[in-house]
């Protein structure tokens, strides 16, 4: 009982951010496991689990580098970040994506989809408020994860995969209209204290 308790109060001193990225890197082994008891097939078998390699590897990169980042927050900072995590919901949606990977039924898997790209969002939003500027390797690696896995959602499936893929053309447009839209307010903003200074 003891143990417990200690267990507990452990959970309730780990920081927002630690609790998204912990349920982001569960992530992975969660959907091998899922996607393996939805075929007897041998080959599919391998291929999922080869595939689920490769997404766990570029999720610890991508968790790893936020930690290493995080630790040099200020405490105003570290608030920021908070309110975004809280705001958008974040560990509930890691939280949700694990439920959703023990039933890899076709909803399921079109479900757990759409919160890897809400999840994603997340992580561009903290880079954002933050002012990080972010590597090439690491949004390169952050492109690829829907990749691997609408690679691994699809197998045997290849109606789910078109539509996967459908899904990630619309995600890529609405980043590239969001970025759009960020570049025109920066410049809106530029310009009116540009005009500030000139009166």
């Amino acid at each position: 009982m003891a143990e417990k308790h200690a267990e507990e109060a452990g959970q309730g001193t780990t920081s927002p951010l630690e609790q998204f990225l912990g349920g982001v890197e569960k992530l992975p082994a969660l959907v091998v496991e899922g996607m393996i008891r939805q075929t007897e097939n041998e080959d599919e078998q391998a291929v999922i689990k080869n595939l689920g390699v490769v997404l766990q590897n570029q999720l610890r990169e991508l968790c790893a580098y936020l930690r290493e980042r995080s630790r040099a927050l200020t405490p105003q900072q570290q608030q920021e970040v908070t309110q975004v995590l809280r705001l958008s919901a974040a560990v509930s949606l890691a939280t949700s994506g694990a439920a959703l990977a023990r039933n890899m039924s076709t909803v399921a898997r079109l479900g757990l989809s759409q919160i890897v790209h809400e999840i994603k969002k997340v992580i561009y939003a903290i880079f954002d408020i933050l002012g990080w500027h972010m590597p090439k390797w690491l949004h390169k690696i952050i492109l690829l994860i829907d990749e691997i896995l609408h690679d691994i959602f699809g197998v045997g499936d290849t109606h789910l995969a078109t539509s996967l893929s459908r899904m990630e053309q619309d995600y890529l447009a609405e980043l590239t209209q969001l970025a759009k839209l960020e570049r025109e307010s920066r410049a809106r903003l530029q310009g009116d204290s540009e005009d500030d200074r000139d009166q």
